[in-house]
């Protein structure tokens, strides 16, 4: 089940949204509980393109990750300096794909550690932007809220505590876009709400007024990135009717130069970088008789002659996961999957190992909650996975991934 601001084929269902009043908390600083009326969300003229609804926006500081209580931080329960609830770790005995064994590469990770920290986000959220924000804190833009409305706020989220506070405000609302700190901003490329837009938007690190940077060439949802460097690589999207297959390339978010073309055009990918090239791990079909359901094609884009090729395959296919660079070693986290010759899609609480020079993969370890659509960012040598989606319900789940 895919949830979108850029709409499009899919076998998944949507949740309606009742007249009822929702209660959520106002704006940091902590102030008295406030009652959102969802009445204006229920009566909203839900534009659909190809059987699938747009969403209407609404303010984070009402709709998503807000505060928590009265008397807490942003997240719920203790910190995360206690005893994380729960741990799993698996060896990678088993292979896919052939030649690539237990060992894997010489002093490269081949597991993970995956821990529940002892608090977890205040209120469900998916499809946001997460970014490394300093020592042990990440920041959070936007994302996609349980009542189906893109949010517009910009937090920091503390890993000790699991404290938020206020970063800033996007100028609008977005889900689903691409996410990257570009020359002391933490930027959100494109996304969508009610449209798919080219928005480059965003807050400076530590916190200001957000502003629009640029814009992309053209409207873009569904997309990923990564950062080599000082450039910042856009993969995959949708442009509000057709799949944009162009890989694109920014320094500064203000201008975008084409890399190359995927020859797998796909939206919801995993996205990771070593060295000079950029893997790109299954997604949404965006063609084909199976258009609409993940694809198990993994891509790699090579950013030194600027050519795009399929290189290897997921052992199931796989939409909505998240790709994390830990030890040296990508890993593959999660995601939506389906099974051969089914519509329906599942979530995935599988960890996959990933070795470019052998180009298969082992199972490194078991998330705690299987989930899809997380936002997910690299601090202090763990993976984190914020939110998601489990099997179409937007979870509060945070987990943390360290390898051996």
């Amino acid at each position: 089940m895919a949830r979108h601001a850029g709409s499009g084929p899919t076998a998944g269902t949507h949740r309606t949204i009742s007249g009822r009043p929702r209660r959520t908390i106002s704006t940091w600083p902590r102030q008295a509980i406030t009652i959102w009326p969802r009445q204006a969300i229920s009566t909203w003229p839900r534009q659909v393109i190809s059987g699938r609804p747009r969403r209407r926006s609404a303010r984070w500081a009402v709709a998503a990750v807000a505060v928590v209580s009265l008397g807490a931080a942003a997240c719920t329960s203790g910190t995360a300096s206690q005893a994380a609830s729960s741990r799993r770790t698996a060896t990678p005995a088993a292979s896919h794909g052939g030649g690539f064994g237990a060992s894997g590469a010489a002093g490269r990770a081949t597991t993970v550690t995956v821990t529940e920290p002892s608090w977890q986000l205040a209120n469900p959220l998916s499809r946001m932007v997460v970014l490394p924000d300093g020592s042990g804190a990440l920041a959070l833009l936007g994302g996609l809220t349980s009542a189906d409305t893109s949010a517009d706020g910009a937090f920091r989220l503390s890993l000790a505590t699991g404290t938020l506070s206020t970063l800033g405000t996007l100028p609008s609302a977005v889900h689903d876009g691409a996410g990257a700190v570009i020359g002391g901003t933490d930027m959100v490329l494109g996304g969508g709400s009610t449209s798919t837009v080219p928005t480059v938007e965003g807050v400076p690190v530590g916190g200001g007024a957000g502003t629009v940077i640029g814009q992309l060439p053209q409207p873009r949802s569904d997309t990923s990135a990564t950062t080599v460097g000082a450039t910042t690589v856009v993969v995959g999207g949708y442009n509000g009717t057709n799949p944009d297959p162009t890989v694109l390339s920014t320094t500064d978010g203000t201008s975008f130069s084409t890399v190359t073309t995927l020859p797998v055009p796909v939206r919801y990918a995993a996205v990771a970088a070593l060295g000079s090239s950029v893997y790109v791990f299954g997604g949404m079909a965006t063609e084909g008789t199976g258009v609409g359901l993940p694809v198990a094609t993994v891509q790699r884009v090579d950013l030194t002659t600027r050519q795009a090729s399929i290189v290897a395959t997921l052992p199931e296919p796989i939409e909505g996961a998240a790709a994390v660079v830990l030890g040296g070693r990508i890993f593959v986290a999660g995601g939506d999957t389906a099974s051969p010759g089914s519509t329906a899609t599942t979530s995935s609480a599988a960890v996959l190992a990933f070795d470019p020079a052998s180009a298969r993969f082992t199972d490194a370890g078991t998330l705690a909650q299987a989930v899809a659509y997380a936002g997910s960012a690299v601090t202090g040598g763990a993976a984190w996975l914020i939110g998601g989606e489990h099997d179409g319900q937007v979870v509060a789940a945070v987990q943390e991934l360290r390898p051996g």
